[in-house]
């Protein structure tokens, strides 16, 4: 085999090894936004399931909205 031809055979085993690393590094990236993504989820779903039950105990409550407590203070 001539040197050139070694000598692009071996860039080219640099760079498809550069390559493989730089994939494995994204695959782990996407690894931990997926679980970053779902863990969010989760955490939105325990949210609107929140919401959900106080606006099903504020409908049995007088209106909050707009109300201002006033506070009577004896001396």
């Amino acid at each position: 085999m001539e040197d050139n031809t070694k000598k692009k055979l071996s860039e080219m085993e640099n760079a498809l090894m550069k390559a493989s690393n730089q994939a494995g590094r994204v695959d782990a990236v996407v690894r931990r936004l997926e679980v970053e993504n779902a863990n969010l989820r989760l955490k939105m779903e325990a949210a609107n399931l929140q919401l959900q039950a106080f606006i099903s105990t504020s409908n049995n409550a007088p209106m909050l909205v707009g109300y201002i407590p006033t506070y009577h203070t004896t001396l």
